[in-house]
């Protein structure tokens, strides 16, 4: 069989036009040949293609905090000019109920929650287009001697590209909790929102603060403290 195969190799250029038993197709590839490595990958379709992992800058894992939310806090402020941003995923206690551990996973790496094959309102707002299963995660954990907690990446990778802090609910919500007495009393002396956001952008350029974060303050306000009409006494 062997010898039959180094016969086919060594003629079959001069036969490839005369024998009717070789089949074309298969002629520059004959099953006694070994196929090369890079010729048994076959690209797969754009559908399935992986997606490419991106790597931003990693925050410092050289640092101790006293407490997660004071680490999750620098992390996020880390985070914020890089373009992306950390919330938790889960923590995990001792049996005195003491935080021990605490995982921590890129915004976008919740996983969407509507079905492809399920129908969507047409006037519902999609709420899961952040939601890109990010790989990237993080963990912190308390040293039980000094109570520190230090920070551990365990997997720097995410599958998007970076984006403006104003596109991450994190870094809008922690920018809003800053600045709320200042948004509230603007309100309060009757600014509109287009002027509270100019008023915004000309102290800070790069806030995170969009409109819909000031019609919401606007809401919550109205229902704390909600106007009392009068009747006029004729």
């Amino acid at each position: 069989m062997a010898s039959l195969g180094l016969a086919y190799l060594e003629d079959s250029d001069s036969e490839s036009n005369t024998d009717p038993d070789i089949n074309p197709d298969t002629q520059s590839n004959p099953p006694s040949a070994q196929p090369e490595p890079d010729s048994l990958i076959q690209p797969l379709p754009p559908s399935t293609q992986p997606t490419c992992a991106i790597t931003m800058a990693l925050p410092p894992t050289d640092r101790t905090y006293a407490t997660s939310d004071e680490a999750k806090d620098a992390i996020n402020d880390f985070a914020r000019p890089h373009g992306y941003a950390v919330t938790i995923r889960r923590s995990k206690t001792t049996k005195r109920g003491v935080k021990k551990t605490v995982r921590l996973i890129c915004d976008r790496g919740r996983r969407p929650d509507a079905c492809e094959h399920r129908p969507q309102p047409k006037k519902r707002i999609n709420t899961n287009t952040m939601a890109l299963e990010c790989p990237f995660s993080m963990a912190l954990r308390r040293d039980h001697g000094t109570g520190l907690w230090h920070v551990t990446i365990e997997n720097p990778s995410h599958n998007h590209q970076p984006s403006p802090a104003s596109t991450h609910a994190v870094q809008r919500t922690r920018e809003l909790t800053n600045k709320r007495e200042q948004i509230v009393t603007a309100l309060r002396l009757g600014r509109t929102t287009r002027q509270i956001m100019a008023e915004l952008h000309e102290a800070d350029p790069d806030t995170a603060i969009i409109p819909r974060d000031i019609y919401s303050t606007r809401f919550r306000l109205k229902q704390l403290f909600p106007v009392k009409h009068t009747k006029s006494k004729k």
